[in-house]
């Protein structure tokens, strides 16, 4: 009697095909890809440049190599670690509950919502500087009272939240391929205008560990498209037949996304510090605004100077909606698990309705107090985030006997390096400097 695996012609046939099938690209892999770049390709990448062009060009380039594999491991590994929870079918909450001690999770469970939920305050006060700018700039219109104007923005805005996450999603997704699209073509146009004598600037290595340090961070927040992981992992989880069907595809559509990402991200953020000036880059950091308003408001082509700031909104709004639908899930179990402990019947729409009122005022808040996106990023998000995206994945592939075929030594000490680097990089930044 036969008890292994048949090795009959007709089911190695069928294992090819099923296999061939796994790996074959749909239309539902190209929504999920674009989903992943249009998450991180927003407001991270226009104030990329700001803080990276600091220290001149080449350190920039250098820390580009060493830091190209971090787009894609650890959204890659946070992906998988959904995959192979025994809460595979649940949001990143759900996952974390299950996958650590009591006390360990609620703490890492403080570390997502840190993680997504600023990302939502700075999105508004950099929305907010946005429209200012262009109005001042553009429009020639003052900004008397920017409280009126932020309440303006933020109904706007919270008009599309209203309508439930089909509309956000349809929303965002629509603004992916154009804004790519845009991204690249001035990144193109601004080539002319490079100052090519920047890279005749002698490099120090006190500028390379500046750079590495202080970037790190604002890459880390630049490339982060976490929120879509878990929603990646169900989707695959519920249309492939196995877990490992799943991951396989999953990994494909990480690595064309990270692909993609890293094409329009450092071309746009090399063109940008080739093109601004140091004292443009500083006056930048001064006024709180990313790139493309910093460059419309010096340039002479007036259709550049009008398009740019619209560019930056919307990228800045993409990303404010994808990071809204991660930040929701969060806000939701948190207001069911108090609703729950006060005795309160737990109601989703009045649950949901607590959320949104949440978010509301604290971006409301934020975006009047201008509180400064980069030394947040920095400080606040981009280690919370580390945390997440580093380190929970990796520790849990070597706690958990269950996920150790996820284990890849190399590939795991590299991403606890570059998430060290991220956690630490603000403050030893303002040590070395």
């Amino acid at each position: 009697m036969n008890h292994g695996r048949s090795n009959s012609p007709q089911d190695l046939q069928s294992h090819d095909v099923q296999c061939q099938d796994d790996m074959a690209w749909h239309l539902a892999d190209t929504k999920w890809m674009l989903s992943m770049v249009g998450t991180a390709v927003g407001a991270g990448i226009l104030y990329l440049p700001i803080g990276a062009g600091v220290y001149g060009i080449w350190p920039l380039l250098g820390l580009a190599v060493i830091c190209t594999p971090m787009v894609l491991l650890p959204h890659r590994n946070l992906t998988r670690f959904c995959l192979h929870a025994r809460a595979a079918g649940g949001n990143l909450t759900d996952i974390i509950q299950q996958a650590f001690p009591v006390r360990a999770a609620r703490i890492l469970v403080a570390v997502c919502f840190l993680a997504i939920f600023p990302n939502l305050l700075l999105y508004a006060t950099g929305i907010t500087n946005v429209t200012a700018s262009f109005l001042e700039h553009q429009l020639n219109f003052e900004v008397v009272n920017r409280s009126w104007l932020v309440l303006a923005v933020m109904s706007a805005v919270v008009g599309v939240l209203i309508c439930g996450e089909s509309w956000i999603l349809r929303v965002a997704s629509s603004l992916v391929v154009p804004l790519g699209i845009v991204l690249f073509v001035l990144s193109l146009y601004l080539i002319p205008q490079w100052h090519w004598e920047l890279l005749q600037q002698p490099v120090h290595m006190k500028d390379f560990e500046q750079t590495l340090f202080t970037v790190t961070p604002l890459l880390v927040f630049a490339f982060n498209h976490s929120p879509v992981c878990p929603a990646v992992a169900r989707s695959y989880f519920s249309s492939h037949r196995s877990v490992n069907s799943a991951q396989v595809k999953a990994d494909q559509t990480h690595f064309y996304a990270a692909g993609l990402m890293l094409l329009l991200t450092l071309f746009f953020v090399i063109s940008c510090v080739m093109t601004l000036s140091p004292e443009q880059i500083i006056y930048a950091q001064q006024e709180n605004l990313p790139a493309l308003s910093v460059l419309a408001e010096v340039t002479d082509n007036h259709l550049f100077s009008i398009v740019a700031p619209m560019i930056a909104f919307l990228a800045i709004l993409s990303s404010f909606f994808g990071f809204y639908i991660g930040a929701i899930e969060v806000l939701n179990s948190g207001f069911q698990r108090l609703f729950v402990r006060v005795g309160l019947k737990p109601d989703r729409n009045l649950i949901r309705a607590a959320s949104l009122v949440t978010v509301t005022i604290s971006c409301c808040v934020v975006a009047i107090a201008n509180w400064s996106v980069l030394e947040i990023m920095e400080a606040v998000v981009a280690p919370m985030i580390a945390i997440m995206l580093f380190f929970i994945p990796v520790i849990s592939f070597y706690r958990s006997e269950r996920m150790k075929p996820l284990r890849r030594l190399s590939a795991d000490v590299y991403v606890l390096l570059m998430g060290t680097v991220a956690v630490t990089g603000y403050l030893f930044s303002k040590l070395l400097g």
